[in-house]
Formats: structure tokens, sequence, C-alpha cells
């Protein structure tokens, strides 16, 4: 009688289940108006950084993630505790080979030396983000592009899609470059191009 009355009140596990990935199908759902506003191009990049980031086991990018996330935070900080992160990040980036992942740990490395005063050691990891541009996506190649010019490396010839940040600030319109990053939610990004 008890079980009966828990089941009418709260539902079977299975309807618990049904209600909770109803909510993931919802989700799933909002992502559409975004997936199909982007250009066969920009799809083109979602697909292949999924893939990639499908190949990589989930303890694995879970660290990876968290270690960029963290040792960002502290390098900016100034916190020497940063480099912990930010080599592991980097080690785990290695050791799984995917472009994507590298190409999200080195420019963080490079950020981190640029910000300790070491450009030669910021243009080394940038060197190698270079390395793998190839495989990136046009918003990653644009993410990368800033931190190139920073560290005084000549900038490869890749084309930026109108309206990226980027464009505007290697155009000299640092004021337009931060706008445009400060309509993407990037504010320290927006920064940087104000620095710049």
């Amino acid at each position: 009688m008890i079980a009966a009355l828990a089941k009418t009140i709260f539902g079977s596990a299975n309807d618990r289940y049904v209600a909770k990935l109803g909510k993931t199908v919802e989700a799933i759902n909002a992502y559409e108006p975004t997936i199909s506003a982007l250009s066969d191009e920009e799809l083109a990049g979602v697909v292949e950084a999924t893939d990639i980031f499908a190949r990589v086991s989930p303890a694995q990018k879970n660290r990876i993630i968290l270690a960029l996330s963290v040792g960002r935070v502290l390098a900016r900080r100034g916190d020497e505790g940063a480099w912990t992160y930010l080599d592991e990040a980097l080690s785990n980036a290695v050791t799984s080979g995917d472009s994507f992942w590298l190409l999200k740990a080195y420019p963080a490395h490079a950020e981190a030396h640029w910000l300790a005063g070491d450009r030669d050691a910021g243009r080394a990891d940038i060197a190698a983000a270079l390395e793998r541009l190839p495989h990136a996506s046009a918003t990653t190649v644009a993410t990368i592009l800033p931190w190139v010019r920073r560290l005084g490396l000549d900038l490869p010839d890749v084309t930026l899609p109108d309206g990226d940040p980027a464009v505007a600030l290697f155009a000299g319109d640092h004021e337009a470059a931060a706008q445009a990053w400060d309509a993407l939610g990037m504010p320290y990004e927006a920064a940087l191009a104000h620095f710049d």
C-alpha cells in the first residue's frame, strides 16, 4: 500500500527516468536555432570538434578541461600554482594527440608564459600550436592568432570569417574588436584588445 502510494505521488522509476530524459531532449532542442544558423564551414568545425571530443576518454577530457580552466584563472591572477594545472593539461593533450586539445592547451600555456614575462617560452608554445592550425576550426584559429601577434610571430596566411573580432583587431580597430568580444561574452579578450 505504501509503495503504491509512493508510486502515485512520485511516479515509477521509469516515469522519473523518462521525465529526466525529457529535460535533456528539451536542452538539445534548444540548440536547434543556433545549429541552423551555422554556415556549412562552421557546422563542419562543430562536427569535427565533437568527433575529436568523443575520441578522448571521459576522464582525460575532464582532466584537460578542469586543468585548463583552473590553470588559466591562476595564471591570470599571477599565481605560480597555475603551472601545475597548465602542464597537466598540456601533457594530457599531447598524450591524446588530438589537434583539438593541443590547440586549447598550447595557447593557454603561451598566455601564462606571456603573463609571467617569458615571451620566448610563449612563442615556443604558439609555434607548436601553429603546426596544428590546418586542423583547426575558424573559431579556434581566431582565438590563437591574437597570441601570435602579441608574441611577435609572423601571422600565417589564413582567412577569418567576416565579423570575427580578430578581423577588426588585425585591421587596427581595437575598439571594434573589444566591442565584438564583449558582445560574445568574452570580456577578457575584449580587455586584451584594448591592451593590444
